[in-house]
């Protein structure tokens, strides 16, 4: 199966392990394993799959850190590891990923900050972290995600406030920043953003006016 480019085992049943092995499909593009019941850590191997451009292991049960080697898939556009039991920090090599479009990494248990590299990512369009145990401030580097349309971060616990260089964000859609331990105003230059029509800040500790920005 030398000339494999795509391989989706997606919404089975499949148990056990990832294999390692899969890295002999030197020519894979897209690999999909979401939605079954496979354990244990992601295999670093993965890594070596030079072509590969969206890698879905979401809806698992896998465990561990994620590897860093995965930031050496540089054509990969869809990265996505929802929903698992992954944990430990989030690698800031992902940070080196220029292609990446989609970033899922929601429902797990990563902990530590948001890396300040994720906001190398310029070509990246989605990004979903919430529901992990993340902490520390959201990294102004995130407003240089000029491409970025959808922002999820909700339930987290992070500090501090809602940094306002999120107002450079121009494509932006959806800002979601629900049950996240933020507190201070809410930055009036949010209300720039002309393409959002979704902003949710629910359940955190913000505090001061209504900035009427938001409302103009």
């Amino acid at each position: 199966m030398e000339s494999l480019e795509s391989l989706d085992l997606g919404d089975n049943d499949l148990s056990g392990v990832i294999p390692p092995e899969l890295t002999s499909l030197a020519n894979l593009r897209q690999l999909g394993l979401r939605s079954n019941d496979l354990t244990g850590p992601i295999p670093s191997e993965l890594g070596d799959l030079a072509s590969l451009e969206s890698l879905y292991l979401g809806y698992n049960g896998l465990s561990g850190a994620i590897p860093p080697e995965l930031a050496d898939l540089g054509k990969l556009r869809q990265l996505g590891l929802g929903s698992n039991n992954l944990a430990g920090p989030i690698p800031p090599e992902l940070g080196n990923l220029a292609s990446l479009e989609h970033l899922d990494l929601v429902g797990n248990r990563f902990s530590g900050p948001i890396p300040p590299e994720i906001g190398n990512l310029v070509s990246l369009r989605e990004l979903f972290l919430s529901s992990n145990n993340l902490i520390s401030s959201i990294p102004p580097e995130l407003g240089r995600l000029a491409s970025l349309q959808f922002l999820y971060l909700g339930y987290n616990d992070f500090s501090g406030s809602i940094p306002p260089e999120l107002s450079n964000l121009g494509s932006l859609e959806v800002l979601n920043l629900v049950s996240s331990s933020l507190t201070g105003p809410i930055p009036p230059a949010l209300g720039s953003l002309g393409s959002l029509w979704q902003l949710d800040l629910r359940s955190n500790d913000l505090a001061g006016p209504i900035p009427p920005e938001l409302v103009e």
